[in-house]
Parts: structure tokens; C-alpha cells; sequence
């Protein structure tokens, strides 16, 4: 047992590393479009529309490879993605024209796209019973970790070599994550998971969808928590970075407090009250401007909104089995992506029209539709009739 121990905390570890640098691979992108804007004088559409166009090709590939995930090895599947994302975002370091470039980091969508949903379905199956949701926690802490990694990293590494070496020296760890996965895909741990609930499939896309929606409002704080900074509250340009890391130094505190919750919680009661004090929060940085206290519900945003993403994917984990779990989180994420495309452009035209503030307090309104739906999956399990054939347990 001791032996299967550390394998366990192995594969927890190279999951984590892979979260971390996955999440560098994607966040990627929006550091280099002000450096494409200047070097071949994009316009804001173009840029926008290179955005849309990544987000809406990673939303896709998560799909796919959420269903290839039931079919196939999934360490396979992964250890490919790293590959292709390595080489993908390597290459940029000998080409020139912007068309060549566009294409490069298309593809590194697709090569980002493999380990979000397999990754977690991963972690979920050979985690021991009791440690599921910190090991959840930890692992979902690993992206939070990469995003703050590469907001701080990338630009100084740009000021001193130049973004093409930069992009290269980043690309290079990821082929050695590829040769980690691959090492341990012949390793099984007899997963102990299958078998304790069993939910109709048409509630658990009721609550995909409602963490879709829900995302429509964290892709909103998101994308103009910076704007906000320098816009509103009249920071140096320097500080406005501040606020998006707030959101996930708070988000890696949510992630892991939540998973020393234990396995033993009933994550649905979570879920309602993470998605639930989530909304005065975001009301809360539109009518308090103090830069003090808006950098501290910017946090307590992340917290609970950490605490939010463990406890669903808990969730969805237990009350999903081994034939169906890797599509489940296939369509989790690509509802996700679906309003990482369509919430930056929609709040952003929205601003124009009613002002920033007033899009901070609209962002609300997905996670009240959101409360609404969990709220009902609450009130089924609260009756007994959420679970086929078993009775639900209330704790």
C-alpha cells in the first residue's frame, strides 16, 4: 500500500506540474498580443478576433478530447498536447510574418485543449478515498499557480531577450511533462470511485450548464479587473496586473481550503454557498472604490470562486462512472470556453454603453441564474429523488 502511496503522490505531483504549465501555455496569449499589436499593427478587432478565434478552437478541442479521453489512454492523449503545444509555441522563435504566427498559436489551442478535462477525471479516479477533494483542491491550485507565474515571469523575460526567445525557453519543460506522462501511462490505480451515486445525465449537464452560465461572470471580472484598476480607481498602469493576481492568490487559498473540507461534505451545500456570496462580492467593487478593500473582495472573489470549481468537480466525479466521467468534463470545459468567447465581447459592449461600473453589477445576474439551477439540484437531492436507486446523503 505504501508502494501505491507514493505512485499516487507522484502522479498527484506531475498532475499539478502539468496544471501549472498548461495554464502558462494558455494565459500565453494574452501577453503577447500587445507585443503583436505594436510589432504588426493590429487593430483591437484583429486582436480580438485572434482571442475569439483560440478560445473558441480550445473550447472545441476540449470536447473532443474529453470524448477521445473514454476511448483512449488518456497519459497518450495528454503527453501528445504537451508535444504539439511545446512545439507549437518553440517554433515561434523562427518565423516572421504575422500569418504564420496567427496559425502557430491556433494550434496551440488544440495542444492545450487535451489536458483540462482528463487531467481532472485523473486526479478524481486514483485519488484515495477521504483525500478525492484535497487532492482536487491541490491540483486545481496548480493553474492559479501558473497564471501568476507567467503575468510576473513573461515580461521581464521579454525585456531582457526579446518574446520569440522567451516563447521558445517556456516551450522547452513542456516535453519533458510529455516524457512524465508517458512514463506513467502502463501504471493503473484501481480507482475507487465507481459505483456510489448514479445521477440522470440530464441533471448533471442542468448543473454543466449552470457553471457554464456562471462563468459568464468570471470571465467579466476577468477580463476587466485591469481596466477597472486603471480606469476607476486611477492606479499606475504598473499596479493594474495587482488585481488579477488577488483573484487567484485568493482562488489557490479557496482551492485547497475547500479540499481540507473533506470528501465527507456534501459539496452541493458547498456549491450554493460559494456561488451565493460570490455576488454581493462582485456588487461590492462596483460601489466601494477604495483600492484597499476592492483588492480584498477581488481576493474573497477568488476564494470562493475556488472554492466553487472544487466542490463542482467533486461533484460531478462522484455522480459520473469510469464510461462517461472524461465527456462530462469535456462538455464541463468547453461550456466554459464557450463564455470565455462570448463574455469579454458582450460586457465590453455593454461598457460602452452603460459604463464599466454598471457591467460589474449586470456580471451578477449569471450567477443568480446559476444559484437558481443549483438550488433546484439542491432541492432534489434534499428530497431524496437526485439519486437513482439510492438514498441521498444529507450531511
Amino acid at each position: 500500500m505504501l508502494e501505491w502511496g507514493k505512485i499516487e503522490l507522484r502522479k498527484l505531483g506531475l498532475n499539478y506540474i502539468g496544471h501549472t504549465y498548461n495554464d502558462v501555455y494558455f494565459f500565453i496569449l494574452p501577453m503577447l498580443l500587445p507585443i503583436l499589436r505594436s510589432e504588426f499593427g493590429l487593430s483591437y478587432t484583429q486582436v480580438g478576433l485572434l482571442l475569439t478565434c483560440h478560445v473558441a478552437i480550445r473550447s472545441l478541442c476540449t470536447f473532443i478530447s474529453g470524448n477521445l479521453g473514454a476511448k483512449y489512454d488518456r497519459h497518450i492523449i495528454i503527453a501528445i498536447g504537451f508535444i504539439l503545444s511545446s512545439t507549437v509555441l518553440g517554433s515561434l522563435i523562427w518565423v516572421e510574418d504575422i500569418n504564420s504566427i496567427v496559425t502557430l498559436l491556433i494550434l496551440l489551442a488544440i495542444g492545450v485543449s487535451t489536458f483540462h478535462p482528463l487531467a481532472t477525471t485523473m486526479v478524481g479516479e486514483e485519488a484515495s478515498t477521504g483525500k478525492r477533494m484535497l487532492q482536487l483542491g491541490i491540483f486545481e491550485s496548480g493553474g492559479a499557480i501558473g497564471i501568476i507565474l507567467v503575468t510576473f515571469i513573461f515580461g521581464f523575460m521579454v525585456e531582457k531577450i526579446g518574446w520569440q526567445k522567451t516563447c521558445f525557453f517556456i516551450a522547452l519543460p513542456g516535453f519533458f511533462i510529455a516524457l512524465g506522462f508517458l512514463k506513467f501511462k502502463k501504471l493503473k490505480i484501481t480507482s475507487e470511485l465507481e459505483g456510489t451515486k448514479e445521477v440522470d445525465i440530464r441533471y448533471i449537464f442542468l448543473v454543466l450548464f449552470a457553471r457554464g452560465i456562471s462563468f459568464c461572470c468570471v470571465w467579466a471580472i476577468l477580463s476587466y479587473s485591469a481596466i477597472y484598476a486603471t480606469d476607476i480607481l486611477h492606479l499606475h498602469l504598473i499596479y493594474s496586473s495587482w488585481y488579477l493576481t488577488f483573484i487567484f492568490v485568493g482562488y489557490i487559498i479557496g482551492s485547497i481550503g475547500t479540499g481540507y473540507l473533506g470528501d465527507q461534505i456534501n459539496p452541493l451545500k458547498v456549491i450554493l454557498l460559494t456561488n451565493l456570496l460570490m455576488i454581493p462580492l462582485v456588487f461590492g467593487v462596483s460601489y466601494i472604490l477604495n483600492p484597499l478593500i476592492s483588492g480584498f473582495l477581488f481576493m474573497l472573489f477568488g476564494v470562493f470562486f475556488g472554492g466553487l470549481i472544487v466542490s463542482l468537480n467533486f461533484w460531478l466525479l462522484t455522480v459520473s462512472n469510469s464510461s462517461n466521467r472524461s465527456k462530462v468534463f469535456g462538455a464541463g470545459f468547453f461550456l466554459e470556453g464557450v463564455s470565455a468567447t462570448l463574455a469579454p465581447y458582450l460586457y465590453g459592449w455593454l461598457a460602452d454603453q452603460i459604463g464599466l461600473l454598471s457591467i460589474f453589477r449586470w456580471a451578477t445576474l449569471p450567477l443568480v441564474i446559476a444559484l437558481a439551477f443549483y438550488s433546484f439540484i439542491f432541492y432534489l437531492n434534499h428530497q431524496k429523488i437526485l439519486y437513482k436507486g439510492i438514498q441521498a446523503v444529507d450531511n
